[in-house]
Parts: C-alpha cells; structure tokens; sequence
C-alpha cells in the first residue's frame, strides 16, 4: 500500500519544467490505491464510521474521473442516483433492488441457456439479496436479516473461488474474510429465527411477570440504567414474536426492545418513557391514547396499525416507515424525523410543533385538517388527500410529562365537538426554571400599585432580551398565529404574591412560576389579537388575576359537589348576561365544583353573570365595541364533565357542552376574520 501511494505522489511531483498532471498514471496508480483499499475493507468495516470515509472516497475518486474524461452521461447518472439516495433513501433502496431483480432474471435467464450454471448461481443469489433488502425497508425481521447476510455471504464465497482460480491470492483471502464477517453477523439474528421456530410462546401471564421482574431488576441500585427486554426473552426462551398481547396502562421506562415482532397486540393508555425500539414490527396493532415520549425508533415500523391520539413528544425515528396507519389526533412535537415515511396512512388532526424532519416522505396519505405547520416544506409529499385546514383550531395548554385528567378531558370534550385541537406543551424545556423564579421575584419587588397595570401585566412586561420571561413570551408568540381560540384548563393553585397577597394554610402551588407565567404570556396574546378563550378552574382564576384580580384562597365546600346554577335577572338585562343565556340555551345549569379557591375581587373588564354562595362560577369579559363576541368566558365549575361516560346524555348535564360548542363558534368567527385580512396565508 505504501509503495501504491508513492508511486500517486511522483505522479503529481513537480519537475524542472513544472508541474505536470498525467491523467491516465494517475488513474493507473489512484486504481492501485482503490485496490489495496478493498483488500483491506473487510478490516475497515468492523469500524463504520471508517468504512464510510473509504466509500465515500471511492465515490469522489469514481466521480472526479468522470469529470477528468468527460463522460457526461455516466456522471449525469451517478449524479441523479446521489441525489435519489440523500433525498429518497427507502425509495433509492426499492428501485434498485427491483432494477437489480429485473436485470439479474433476465442475465440468470441467458446463463441457464448457455449451461453457465456457475454465472446462474451468482445471479441467483443477487435476485435473492435485492428481494431481502426489499423486504428489509417494511418488515425488519430477523428472517431476511439471516437470509441477506448468509446470502452476501455466499456471493463473497464465489467471488473468492473467482480470485483463488485467476491467482489474485489477496482479493481471495480478502473475500473469504468479508463472508466470515457476514456469517458472524447473521449469528445473533439465526438464534433468533431457531427461538421463534423452537422456543416458548408468551403469554399475557408470563410478560406481566416480565414486567415485574423489569421493576425488581430497576429496583436494584447496581442495575444497569437501561433494561434489555431481549435479553429476558432469551433467558426465558421466549420468541420473538409477541402476539395477540396486552400492555395497556403498563408503565414502561428505560426498557430497550429490540429485533421483535409485536402482532395484534394493545397498547391503550400504555405510558413508555425514556425506551428504544431497533428493529422492532408493530404489525396490527392497537396503540390509541399510547404515549411514547423522549423514545428512540430505529429502524422501526408500524403496519395496520391505529394509533389515534397516540404522543411521540420529544421522540426520535430514524429509517422507520408508518404503513397503512390510523394516526387521526397523534402528536409528533418536538419529534424528530430521520429518513421516515408514512404512506397510506391517516394524519387527520394529526400535529408536527417544531418536529425536526429530514429526508422524509409522506405518500399517498390523508392530510386534511392535519397541523403541519412549518414541516409542511420539509416533508416530501406525494400524492393523498391535499393538506388543507377546514375547522377551527383551539389550542389547548397541555403538559404531556404527566397529563392531567382535567386537561385530558376538556381535548376529548373538544374533538367530541368537531375541533382541532392543537395540544402544545405549557413547561417549555428551553426555560430555566430557577433563573426565571429571580426574575419574577425581581419584578415583584419593583411593583408599585397602579390601577393601569396589574402585577402579572407588570411581571412579563418589556423583558429584557434573552431572559427567561422573554423565551416564554416568545413561545407563546410562536403559537398564537396557529390558533383560532384558546382554551386555559385547571390545576394547581395561582401563586398569592402574583395577585398580591400572603399565602394561606391549604394553598397549594406549582413548584415554579413557569406555568402561571407562561398563561399569561397566552392570554396577553389573546388580549391583543382578540383569541376567542375558554377559561375552566384555573383557567378562570388566572384570567382575573392577570387583569388584576384577586382570589379567596378557601371557599369551603366547593369541591366534587354540583351545583344548580342560574344566570341572575340583573346579567341576564346585560350583553355579558345575554352572551351566557345564548351559551346555555336556559337561565340555568347543573356544574361540577372541584375547586376550593375562586375570585374575590373581579377585574374591571370581567362581568359577573353567575355567583354561587358569593363566589363567582360564570364570567365573561365586556365586549370590545368592534367584536360579536366576548373574548374571555370563564367557568369556574367544570363543563368538560360531560365527556365523563357517566355523564353522557344525562339531560341535567347536557348544556355544559355548550361552552365547547360556543369556543369552536367564536374560533370559527377568528377563523374566517382572519382570512379576510389575510387572504393570502
């Protein structure tokens, strides 16, 4: 090798005349280089990252003689079949294999009628490897796995007689190492074709066992961080293939599963967290409302799979395929989206918030309604129903670490109404919780008492560049434009400070202000853009507090009882009081109380229209002389009571479903606003 690189150097040295480029020594000796460089790949491979150097320095050498001798044609070729490969590699790897298919059947054809049973053979195996590495971009099973090693193999074999017969003793020795190599490879994969021929069918009884011995190995402060669900089922003796199974409701975290078939099995309400999935088939199977978050999938595949409501947050696909799949309602935020392609599948309502997406394709899907927002140009996209938004979208704060049942329940009460609900994580990563904390404290400790400008209006006011305060008015700035209302679910208890009082025994807050501060990032949006917003609980109390509200921090007996609630004869002689009857379609309601707190002082821009033993259940905000319609109703029992089965269709409950109906009325009014002074977008 070293006398093949001198030899490259004295062809490009400098003489007395100057330098001088001889094209075919050159091409010679680069040969020579290319030779002693495929003797040794055999070696190079056991280290990709090297392998891949070498071969992309084959193809920048193939290329540069293109160029030096002028072949055009060939260049163009090479050229196009670069590109198909970095923009389309699934579908560079289907096309050649089939090119490969049709021309090896056509050369085996000629070899057979000229009794070359030996150029037959190879052909043979060339249909048969091309076919595997088909087979290998759908189902990644460990059977075309030994089938295609085993096959490179064989042709490695032949390819060495070849070299023994025509005395390249090198090549020969080179090639019977690379078939080594390929049988070394296909070793794990055969054990587990001979385990799924031989071994134990599992049963739901023995993977709950399973999964209580992942608990008891977690439990051991010397385990390893990650669980290997493989190597159970190989001490266990259990095949690979898992069908007909359930792992509905099982919380799984820091478990690896890899080269497994998973057929006709449920995933309901399945919670994985912090997982990997390499080589693994999810073939018909049942994954509604599953979450499958800070997840990696490589060389993942979903066939005929539903998956509505599922949530990949934060998730990673490499080189993974969605065939033939439900994905009506899932959520891909925050994922990120490498050589993967969804085709025949359905994304109705599906979301992709700032999802990271290179050289992926969707093919032939349903995309109406479907929220792809700046991924739209990032995804190739072929054919299918057309991306179009028809209905209004209402964003709802989420938090998808730990979803909350109130939460949960107001987006079923939604999309039971027809909406699109765009679900986007309230807790932003990006935010650093103790450094904001200072600042909000910061702020606090420089509010003088205004009546132009409320604590929380003063807190998240001009924030100075790059602070914490200012990344979440970003944020909330980042989402607003992609929604037509808004809706503000409950929770923990508003810090006191921010309406500016002590905190009282029994009150309870989030351990940071990153949740209250960011609502009121949201609601200054929908303040200054006119965002039609449904405020629950919380939800309710926050609005006023941001105008300048305050809270009674224990109203007694408010908590899990219902109450009769009418609209009062002096709201009802009100806009406000006449907006709710039109809600209400009665002077009345029956509402689910789950509070112990409630307004006390109400802001100026809210009206009363509905008070239960003198707190407020029922607020809206005055109508802006030039809108239709009030911005702000507040609710401080729980309309989203009615998706609870045990509720559906009692006629005492039936007109909470009316504060969904009219959010989704007032989003379809922004909606079409919206288009008249943009008609463009």
């Amino acid at each position: 090798m070293v006398n093949s690189l001198n030899s490259v150097f004295k062809t490009y040295a400098p003489t007395e005349t100057g330098p001088k480029f001889n094209v075919t020594a050159a091409a010679t000796n680069l040969n020579s280089v290319k030779r002693v460089a495929n003797l040794a790949m055999p070696i190079i491979h056991m280290f990709k990252p090297a392998s891949k150097i070498v071969k992309l320095t084959f193809l920048a050498y193939d290329i540069g003689n293109m160029i030096i001798s002028g072949d055009v044609r060939k260049l163009a070729s090479v050229t196009a079949g670069v590109s198909l490969k970095i923009l389309f590699p699934n579908l560079f790897d289907f096309t050649m294999g089939s090119s490969a298919i049709v021309q090896n059947l056509y050369r085996f054809k000629g070899h057979i009628a000229a009794k070359d049973f030996a150029a037959a053979a190879s052909d043979f195996l060339s249909i048969v490897q091309a076919s595997a590495e088909i087979g290998l971009i759908v189902y990644g099973g460990p059977e075309l796995l030994v089938l295609l090693l085993l096959t490179q193999a064989a042709k490695e074999i032949g390819q060495s007689y070849t070299e023994f017969a025509n005395g390249n003793y090198p090549e020969c020795s080179a090639n019977l190492l690379y078939a080594a190599l390929r049988i070394d490879a296909a070793k794990p994969h055969y054990q587990t074709v001979h385990r799924n021929l031989f071994g134990t069918e599992m049963s739901q009884t023995d993977l709950d066992q399973l999964f209580k011995e992942i608990v008891k190995i977690q439990q051991d402060p010397g385990a390893p961080n990650v669980v290997d669900f493989e190597k159970l089922l190989i001490k266990n003796n259990f095949k690979s293939k898992i069908t007909e199974l359930s792992f509905d409701n099982k919380q799984i975290t820091n478990v690896a599963f890899k080269n497994i078939l998973i057929n006709e099995s449920s995933f309901n309400n399945a919670s994985v967290k912090s997982a990997s999935f390499e080589n693994t088939v999810f073939k018909n199977c049942d994954l509604n409302n599953a979450r499958m978050i800070h997840s990696i999938f490589k060389k993942n595949h979903f066939v005929n799979c539903d998956l509505e409501r599922a949530e990949f947050n934060w998730s990673s696909f490499k080189d993974s395929t969605f065939i033939n799949s439900d994905l009506t309602s899932a959520v891909l935020n925050n994922a990120q989206l490498t050589n993967v392609y969804f085709a025949f599948c359905d994304l109705f309502e599906s979301t992709f918030f700032e999802t990271g997406v290179r050289d992926s394709a969707i093919i032939s899907s349903n995309l109406k309604d479907c929220l792809l927002f700046d991924t739209k140009e990032k995804f190739h996209i072929f054919g299918g129903v057309a991306h179009e938004i028809t209905r209004p979208v209402v964003g709802l704060l989420y938090d998808f670490e730990e979803p909350k049942i109130f939460a949960r329940k107001i987006d079923e009460s939604l999309k039971d109404n027809q909406a699109i609900v765009f679900k986007y994580h309230y807790l932003p990563d990006s935010v650093d919780t103790n450094a904001l904390d200072l600042e909000v404290k910061a702020k606090l400790g420089g509010y003088k008492l205004s009546p132009k400008q409320s604590i929380p209006q003063f807190i998240i006011a001009n924030p100075v560049e790059n602070s914490e305060i200012a990344k979440i008015k970003e944020y909330a700035a980042k989402i607003s434009p992609h929604i037509d209302c808004l809706a503000i679910p409950g929770g923990m208890d508003i810090q006191p400070e921010l309406y500016g009082k002590f905190k009282e025994v029994g009150t309870f807050t989030d351990p940071n202000y990153l949740r209250s501060i960011f609502e009121f990032a949201m609601i200054e949006q929908a303040d200054k853009k006119d965002i039609p917003t449904l405020g629950v609980c919380r939800g309710s109390q926050i609005v006023n507090v941001y105008y300048g509200g305050t809270l009674n921090q224990n109203v007694g007996d408010h908590y899990r009882v219902f109450h009769t609630l009418r609209i009062s004869e002096k709201s009802l002689r009100t806009k406000t009081g006449n907006a709710a009857f039109n809600i209400l379609k009665n002077k009345k309601i029956v509402g689910l109380s789950m509070h112990h707190q409630a307004s006390d002082k109400v802001a100026k821009n809210l009206d009363v229209v509905i008070e239960h033993e003198g707190s407020p259940e029922l607020l809206i905000s005055k109508f802006k002389r030039y809108l239709n319609y009030p911005v702000f109703v507040l609710t401080q029992f729980h309309p989203e009571m009615i998706s609870f089965d045990s509720y559906k269709g009692g006629d005492n409950f039936f007109n909470n479903n009316n504060f969904f109906r009219d959010l989704i009325k007032r989003g379809d009014i922004y909606m079409k606003s919206k288009k008249e002074k943009a008609p463009f977008v």
